[in-house]
């Protein structure tokens, strides 16, 4: 058990291509239930900006409050989910689920990016067929943290930072800048597809009417 979880150590300090929080990223008043059109299984065709359709990973099933998530080697993890809104932007916080969801196949390289323990901020666009996630751009933001265009607290250097900052530091983020474009970049976008058929008719909403 030892080594499994220096094994989780090391791969989460690894996993930096994305800006971390030690904290959550909303407060409970702006928690909201996703809507109904993320619920269901999603086709991975875009991971971090790069195309993965011809990979064929398996589908991610997205439900209230968990994403079942899955890498090219077919490991599986959990992820825990809040979405909520600031202003008419939707944002989800994501934080690592069981780990026993993950070790039996190996570690999940999503769930790993969450170590140890982390809260991961994206930013969400959906409508029936396409579902949309952009993390923070971990270049941009550290351009704006040393120029002081934002203040968050943080501990790190650059390419390996991690967010300490409270709650109500995140919504004043949020407000201020959760349209800006480089900040939340397409370039490192999830993209997904919905899947439509008789088999996810019992986790995805009808698409008929």
């Amino acid at each position: 058990m030892k080594n499994l979880l220096m094994l989780i150590f090391i791969a989460g300090l690894l996993a930096s291509c994305i800006p971390k929080s030690t904290e959550k990223h909303y407060e409970d008043a702006d928690i909201i239930d996703p809507p109904p059109e993320i619920i269901g299984k999603w086709q991975p065709i875009i991971f971090f900006g790069d195309s993965v359709e011809a990979k064929k990973i398996d589908d991610w099933v997205f439900s209230k409050d968990k994403i079942e998530c899955y890498d090219d080697k077919k490991r599986k993890g959990i992820l825990e989910t809040h979405f909520f809104k600031i202003g008419d932007n939707l944002f989800c916080d994501t934080f690592p689920g069981d780990p026993k969801s993950t070790f039996p196949n190996g570690l999940n390289e999503t769930w790993v990016m969450h170590i140890n323990p982390m809260h991961i901020l994206t930013k969400i666009e959906v409508t029936k067929d396409k579902l949309v996630m952009i993390p923070l751009h971990i270049d941009a933001i550290w351009k704006a943290l040393q120029s002081n265009e934002i203040k968050i607290k943080y501990v790190g250097k650059k390419d390996n930072y991690l967010f300490t900052d409270k709650p109500s530091s995140w919504r004043k983020f949020l407000e201020k800048h959760g349209e800006n474009k480089d900040f939340f970049s397409e370039k490192v976008r999830y993209e997904f597809k919905k899947k439509h058929n008789e088999k996810d008719a019992l986790t995805a909403p009808s698409s008929d009417k």
